[in-house]
Formats: structure tokens, sequence, C-alpha cells
């Protein structure tokens, strides 16, 4: 446990000071959430059952202008959990993170320096491995290949510690809105709480389900593409499932 609040610690801290991570309020504020509900409660702590909690997204590889998400005819991510509200995952070529390589040659590359105390390594920086979370419209350094493409996304929380939103058993529906067109989805399926439901155009489930974890290093929502069920597709659209792993989702007091 002291392990993981160590890491959302340092988190938060990359997160509201360094340029890798200067996103918006409304941004931090969701990935903010979704570390602390993933936490394991302290005595200061009030616990959830997760099964009040609805985690759903959409993630794409092509930019969705919005969408909007029903659940038994109610739409539900507004207001400060608004689905408009964007973000995307690139390659950033302004990330390097730090590798020690054997030295192979005499010749010490320019993003290398002579390990100290082992003369035949080298300690160099190198491109990330991982995509970078940014706000809609933040494509500066994006470097975009067939191995790294970018990934439009939104997400949010559904249910909580109100009642104020069923979460047991909602029927799922959606109006999506691309290059000015509008897309009706009535998708008949049945979702319920402590599950993780993203939502990806079919044309790109190929490259979703080839990671085996998740393309981005932080937040819960997009972990284990590899893992999900595929629940139906609907008007161009699947419909994914992931149980949530924790039992309870647990908040500060």
């Amino acid at each position: 446990m002291r392990n993981l609040f160590r890491k959302i610690f340092l988190w938060l801290g990359a997160l509201f000071w360094s340029k890798r991570f200067r996103i918006t309020s409304v941004i931090a504020s969701s990935f903010a959430l979704q570390m602390i509900a993933c936490a394991y409660g302290t005595e200061d702590d009030v616990c959830y059952d997760s099964k009040r909690f609805l985690d759903i997204g959409m993630i794409s590889m092509s930019k969705i202008d919005s969408a909007q998400l029903f659940l038994n005819g109610r739409r539900v991510c507004v207001g400060e959990t608004n689905s408009d509200q964007g973000i995307i995952a690139c390659r950033d070529s302004s990330v390097r993170n730090p590798v020690s390589r054997l030295a192979i040659s005499g010749e010490i590359p320019d993003n290398c320096t002579p390990q100290k105390g082992a003369e035949d390594h080298w300690d160099c920086l190198e491109p990330s491995d991982y995509l970078e979370w940014k706000p809609y419209g933040d494509i500066e350094n994006c470097e975009v290949t067939e191995e790294y493409p970018m990934w439009f996304a939104m997400n949010c929380y559904v249910g909580g510690r109100s009642d104020s939103i069923d979460v047991s058993s909602s029927k799922l529906s959606m109006n999506v809105f691309v290059g000015g067109q509008e897309t009706k989805i009535e998708t008949g399926l049945t979702v319920s709480g402590a599950t993780h439901i993203t939502i990806v155009p079919e044309s790109d489930t190929t490259k979703w389900f080839s990671y085996s974890d998740s393309p981005v290093p932080v937040g819960d929502m997009y972990r284990f593409p590899a893992s999900s069920s595929r629940l139906g597709c609907f008007e161009g659209y699947c419909v994914l499932s992931r149980e949530v792993l924790q039992k309870e989702y647990c908040f500060v007091k």
C-alpha cells in the first residue's frame, strides 16, 4: 500500500510541475480521481463498493469531436465529468528516458555518456516506449507512426457516492459526432457497475487489441486492452468490457 501511495504522489508531482504533464485542470482532476479511487483506503478514507461505479470511455485513432453517452435514456458524463472534454495520447519526441546500453564501439553517440565506474556501458537518453497524455489540440512534438499512432480519448466515472445515478443495470446508448455528422447508436447492451466500458471504432480494434498493456503509463481506464471482452459492435463502434479489479473505491473524507 505504501508503494501505491508513493506512486500516486510522484505522479501528481510530475503532473503539476513538469512540461510533460502540463494539462488542463479538467483532465488533471479526472486522472487524480482515477488514481485516488483505485487506491486502497486508509483510516481517513470512506470506501464504497465498486459496484456503485461505472468507468466508461471512448478511444479512437480518428478524431471524435464529441460523444453523448446515455444509460437508460439518461445522459451521463456531463458537467465536471463532461465526456466532450477529450485528451490525446501520442509519442512525444521531447520525452527521453534514461537507459543503460552496452558500449558497442569507441564512438559515443550524441545521446549517450560513458557510465561512471563501467567503461563498457553508456548512459543514454532514448525515446519513450509509451505514449503521453495531452489535451486536445496540443500535438506539438507528437510523432505519429504505424507503431505509435495517435489516440483520441475521453472518459468519465458514472455513479459514485450518491445514488443519483443507479449503475446496477442500465441500457447503453450514445450519440457520436465526427466531422459534423452524428451517429445515433442503440446498443441494446446492459452494463453494470464495477466495470470498465471502452468504446472503440471497429476499424481500430485490431490495433487496440494488439496492446497487452495500456499504451499510456497513467490511469486505470485503458489498462490491459487485450484482456477486454468484446460485447458487440454497433454502427461501426465496438463496446469492450473489463472487470474492475478492486472491490472498493475509496475517497478522502
